[in-house]
């Protein structure tokens, strides 16, 4: 009789061991899914913000600073996106996130637009369509930045007249926007030279008008380089 007493209370004891250890179990995996949580929204900005920052940087500075937005920085800030973008695009606070981002860059791609910052433009639409979003208006804002960035920069160095043939010559300086390298070229009114076509000479010799004719309507006037 006692053998089976002593055995039964082994047995309760083993039981309320068992018990005891699964409790334990489920209370450490309880305590562990609590601290596991989701980073909202409001938590990830200031990270996302922190990617695009080299292209708010570009674009804040002053034209002739030597900050300009060079293809490795753009490459960069466009890899740094797709990395949150597989990091956070799982979570319901990610993806709020990631949407916000891009408003935020496609508001950044209008005012490069306004500021003729067309490098930082073009950077802009690769990150707000790595991020999903699409825009007609962002579409053509690239498709005119492509125009823009292939325009060269125009310097005029000297208008100079040759009486023998009655001509007027207008002596230039034609710079990459992208390379930042030039040639020397000379044209009269009338004439056209890598797509800018000369319109007429601005007052006594001050300075030139052109025409982008890759462009409708886009006229500019360029004062002599003195």
């Amino acid at each position: 009789m006692m053998t089976r007493v002593a055995l039964f209370l082994v047995a309760v004891l083993i039981v309320l061991g068992v018990l005891v250890t699964v409790y334990a179990l489920l209370e450490r995996q309880g305590v562990e899914t609590e601290t596991v949580k989701e980073p909202t929204k409001e938590e990830l900005m200031p990270e996302l913000r922190g990617l695009v920052m080299p292209l708010r940087q570009v674009l804040d500075t002053p034209v002739g600073s030597g900050i300009v937005m060079t293809p490795y920085v753009r490459e960069q800030v466009v890899g740094a996106v797709r990395e949150a973008q597989l990091k956070y695009g799982g979570t319901e606070g990610g993806r709020a996130a990631l949407r916000a981002l891009a408003d935020e860059v496609g508001e950044m791609a209008k005012e490069a637009r306004d500021r003729e910052k067309w490098a930082v433009v073009q950077a802009c639409i690769d990150v707000y369509e790595l991020l999903g979003m699409t825009s007609l208006m962002l579409r053509r804002m690239d498709q005119k930045a492509e125009l823009m960035l292939a325009m060269p920069k125009v310097r005029v160095v000297g208008i100079v007249d040759d009486p023998g043939k009655e001509q007027t010559y207008i002596l230039m300086r034609l710079i990459d926007r992208e390379t930042q390298q030039f040639e020397s070229r000379y044209a009269r009114v009338g004439e056209e030279v890598d797509s800018l076509k000369i319109l007429d000479i601005v007052g006594r010799n001050a300075g030139v008008r052109f025409a982008y004719t890759r462009i409708p309507g886009l006229e500019f006037e360029v004062e002599v380089f003195k």
